[in-house]
C-alpha cells in the first residue's frame, strides 16, 4: 500500500535514509540527518504541496527504493516513465563522481 507520511513514520525514515547516506551514493549527503531535521524536510515539502509517500508491506515495514540501479529503473520504466535527463558526474561521494538521471511520467489531464 502506498499512503501519505504521517509523524509514526519519521523516525524509521531517518533510519533508512541515514543507512543510504553512510553507505551508499543514493544521496549525496555525507553526515547523517537527524529526526527532527526529516521533520522540518517533510513538513517544508508539503508546505508546498509535493507530499512524501510511504510504502507498506503487509507486516506495515517501511520500504524504499533507490536510483539509479538496475531494479529501479525497471520498476521505473514499468510504470511509464521515461529518462528524460542524465547528468554526468553531477556530484561526488566517496571519492567518485556519481551521474543523475531524472524519469518522468506525464499524467493525461
Amino acid at each position: 500500500m502506498i499512503r501519505a507520511v504521517n509523524s509514526n513514520d519519521i523516525e524509521a525514515i531517518t533510519q533508512i535514509y541515514n543507512y543510504y547516506v553512510l553507505n551508499t551514493i543514493v544521496t549525496f549527503e555525507t553526515e547523517p540527518v537527524s529526526v527532527q531535521e526529516v521533520k522540518v524536510r517533510v513538513a517544508g515539502t508539503a508546505a508546498d504541496f509535493l507530499p512524501w509517500l510511504v510504502a507498506e508491506d503487509d507486516d506495515d515495514n517501511i520500504v524504499g527504493i533507490s536510483l539509479p540501479n538496475p531494479a529501479s529503473i525497471a520498476l521505473h520504466e514499468k510504470f511509464a516513465m521515461k529518462k528524460v535527463a542524465h547528468f554526468e558526474q553531477a556530484g561526488r561521494k566517496f571519492d567518485h563522481w556519481v551521474d543523475v538521471g531524472y524519469w518522468q511520467c506525464l499524467i493525461p489531464s
